[in-house]
């Protein structure tokens, strides 16, 4: 005696949750790729002593590629100090691990001398225990120190 046993799952709901957040993601990039800012999310890399090793590129808007000359799908999953070496120098990359540590925003001139030769605001902001989200602005004259 044969038989057959015939199993069904109804996958709407999950297929519709997909969906949802699929078009979820596409608006908040259209967003992000709309503003007059560049913008980046990094995540912090462990290395020892509860130090940062480095901050891997999570995202980045248009602007931000436009700004460093290096495309989403070159920089995502990059590392910060891979692209810009000089930070661990000229102490930005110490201000940003102060910034995931202590929560306090961080809002810095400074002059990029390695491959862009510009002058540059950037404001970064904790956004999870291992995420901070950074905004670039091109200054188009050297800034006032003193202000």
């Amino acid at each position: 005696m044969g038989g057959c046993l015939l199993m069904l799952t109804d996958i709407t709901n999950l297929k519709l949750t997909q969906q949802n957040l699929k078009h979820h993601a596409e608006f908040n990039k259209k967003i992000l790729d709309a503003a007059f800012d560049g913008i980046y999310t990094l995540e912090a890399i462990p290395g020892t002593e509860d130090k940062i090793r480095d901050f891997r590129y999570v995202q980045c808007n248009k602007r931000f590629e436009e700004i460093t000359g290096l495309s989403h799908q070159r920089i995502i999953g990059g590392t910060f100090l891979e692209y810009f070496p000089n930070t661990a120098a000229n102490g930005i990359f110490d201000k940003l691990c102060n910034v995931l540590a202590t929560g306090k925003p961080l809002r810095e001139k400074n002059y990029y001398s390695q491959h862009l030769s510009k002058w540059f605001e950037f404001k970064a902001v904790k956004l999870s225990d291992i995420q901070i989200v950074v905004t670039v602005v091109e200054l188009e004259v050297m800034p006032d120190m003193a202000g």
